[in-house]
C-alpha cells in the first residue's frame, strides 16, 4: 500500500463483494471458496482463517470505491416482465422479471421507464406495471 491516498484498517468482517488477498491470505482462504456457493458466511470465516495463519487478518481500504448490483431472476404468469413505478416507493422505478430474456426486455424496459420518469408516459406501461391483475 504505497498510495498515500489509500486508507486501510483491519477488521474482524468484511463483505466479500470485491476481495483482494495477499499471497499469504490467498493460499489462508483458498480452500474455504468452494464451501459456499453464494459468498454466505465467507465474511466472517476469511479473517479468523486468516488469523489463524499467523497473519494480521483481513483488511478494508475504504478510500476506494466499490459498485455492486444485483440481478433477481424470475417471471410473472404471463411471462411478461414487471416494469414501473414501485408502490408506495415515491421516485423508485424497477425493471424485473425478463424470465431470462434480457436482451429482449430491457430495451423495452428503458424506454417505458425514459417515459415514466420523464413524465411523458407510456402507453403500454398498464401492461407491465406493479398493479397489472394476472
Amino acid at each position: 500500500m504505497r498510495d498515500p491516498h489509500c486508507h486501510l484498517r483491519y477488521a474482524s468482517f468484511v463483505e466479500i463483494m470485491a476481495p483482494l488477498f495477499s499471497r499469504e491470505a490467498l493460499g489462508a482462504c483458498a480452500a474455504s471458496f468452494a464451501e459456499s456457493r453464494s459468498g454466505w458466511g465467507l465474511d466472517w470465516l476469511w479473517p479468523r482463517l486468516c488469523r489463524e495463519a499467523g497473519l494480521d487478518g483481513i483488511a478494508v481500504i475504504d478510500a476506494t470505491p466499490v459498485h455492486a448490483w444485483a440481478g433477481s431472476f424470475g417471471d410473472s404468469k404471463t411471462g411478461t416482465p414487471t416494469i414501473g413505478r414501485i408502490p408506495r416507493m415515491p421516485n423508485c422505478y424497477a425493471a424485473m422479471g425478463f424470465g431470462g430474456n434480457g436482451i429482449t426486455f430491457s430495451m423495452m424496459a428503458a424506454q417505458m421507464l425514459r417515459g415514466l420518469i420523464c413524465g411523458d408516459g407510456d402507453p403500454d406501461a398498464d401492461l407491465v406495471s406493479f398493479s397489472r391483475k394476472f
